[in-house]
């Protein structure tokens, strides 16, 4: 129930044309959060079932989930606009800024990992910093590379589940009553909206 959906919906808000939106941006947001607390639930909830909660290493994973997320939202797009310029003038390649981004989304992704948050997560900062820093055709590019990926993360995930798990009915109820707390208050959620 704590599996990242902002990749999704970053996908979907692109889609329509309203990345750049303000209210794109504050659902981006606060599917980020929403993440990095999800995963701190999840690793609490990990440690009570192994008997016993390491407070300390609950609170470093909080903090440097929490701390990787602010410094990037905070200095990232700063320091971007200053790099990418220096960095596309030395490297002069034909596609020297998009090999860049790419670096730079790979990096965040596996440094969003050690900080105890999702990949994606990672990737979706990058893309925040990079935004303003480099060109259309960057975007062009990304937005290929976006569509070539999403279904292998999709895809991976589903590779997860273990069929066996799913063997006698006892998992198989839990599993449905999971499903359905987890569809349920999204379409409540949803459906709010529009009947206001």
């Amino acid at each position: 129930m704590v599996a990242t959906s902002v990749g999704i919906t970053a996908q979907v808000l692109a889609a329509k044309g309203l990345l750049q939106e303000r209210a794109s941006q504050i659902i981006l947001a606060a599917a980020v959060i929403d993440d990095v607390l999800g995963l701190l639930a999840l690793a609490l909830v990990s440690s009570l079932a192994k008997g016993k909660v390491n407070f300390l290493e609950l609170g470093l994973t909080a903090t440097l989930a929490i701390g990787f997320t602010l410094i990037l939202v905070k200095w990232g797009t700063k320091t971007m606009k200053s790099v990418v310029p220096r960095v596309h003038e030395k490297l002069r390649g034909g596609e020297a800024q998009f090999a860049m981004a790419m670096i730079l989304l790979f990096a965040l992704s596996v440094l969003a990992v050690y900080a105890g948050v999702a990949a994606i997560i990672g990737a979706l900062l990058a893309g925040m910093v990079l935004a303003e820093s480099v060109g259309h055709r960057v975007h062009d590019l990304a937005r290929g590379v976006t569509e070539l990926l999403a279904p292998f993360f999709l895809a991976g995930i589903g590779l997860h589940l273990s069929l066996s798990a799913l063997s006698n009915w006892s998992t198989v109820t839990l599993a449905g009553l999971v499903l359905l707390a987890a569809i349920l208050p999204k379409l409540v959620g949803c459906g709010l909206g529009p009947t206001f």
